[in-house]
């Protein structure tokens, strides 16, 4: 059919299991910093995924 590719478009729900995947795999272990100034080490994806719900970054928030 014209107009259809068996790569994964933009919004399609079939890019995004796929981006996940290629993400997992890239996943390096890392400390996260929440805004009330606590550090966490996300050990896995899901924990980063989970860390970063609760507003967490990569940053440590600075202290006025």
């Amino acid at each position: 059919m014209p107009g259809k590719s068996d790569k994964p478009q933009k919004g399609n729900v079939v890019e995004s299991s796929y981006m996940m995947k290629d993400k997992k795999k890239k996943f390096k272990p890392h400390n996260m910093y929440c805004k009330d100034g606590s550090k966490h080490f996300a050990k896995t994806y899901q924990q980063h995924l989970k860390l970063d719900k609760k507003g967490c970054g990569h940053k440590p928030m600075k202290k006025k």
